[in-house]
């Protein structure tokens, strides 16, 4: 490896790791949210249970699928409704986590402020990280 792409790698590496590890109370004060003016949908694609897995490994071996999300299930985010439904308890902690990166790209999408993503990523498809329930979403820039 050349000394340019090493170096490339090393700086392009500890900007993620600032990024990573930066608090997010400091991300969500830095003004962000006010850019955003595109809107997603987030809709469920599938919801899983693993039985034999809950049997082995969970306290309540009889929990079933995620009671959250019914497949067909489909929730349109705007900037205006956000936070709203961040405190609402409509989505679940670990889904908000896993959620939050792509639906902050595709409100930032139709945005057209300087920090807007590069490539216009219209959609993607996300997993719960819930081992034994997990709902998979289809996460589309609208």
């Amino acid at each position: 490896m050349d000394i340019t792409r090493r170096k490339f790698c090393r700086v392009s590496f500890l900007g993620a790791l600032g990024l990573i590890f930066m608090p997010r109370k400091a991300l969500a004060s830095s003004g962000d949210e006010t850019r955003l003016s595109g809107r997603c949908i987030v809709e469920v694609l599938r919801c899983q249970c693993f039985s034999d897995l809950q049997g082995r490994y969970l306290d309540d071996p009889e929990a079933g699928p995620c009671s959250h999300f019914h497949v067909g299930d489909k929730i349109e985010i705007t900037p205006d409704n956000l936070q709203a439904l961040k405190k609402s308890g409509r989505i679940c902690r670990q889904a908000w986590h896993t959620l939050e990166p792509y639906i902050m790209a595709a409100l930032a999408a139709g945005s057209t402020s300087e920090c807007a993503p590069a490539q216009n990523i219209s959609q993607a498809i996300v997993s719960c990280p819930d081992g034994t329930r997990p709902v998979i979403f289809k996460v589309t820039a609208a």
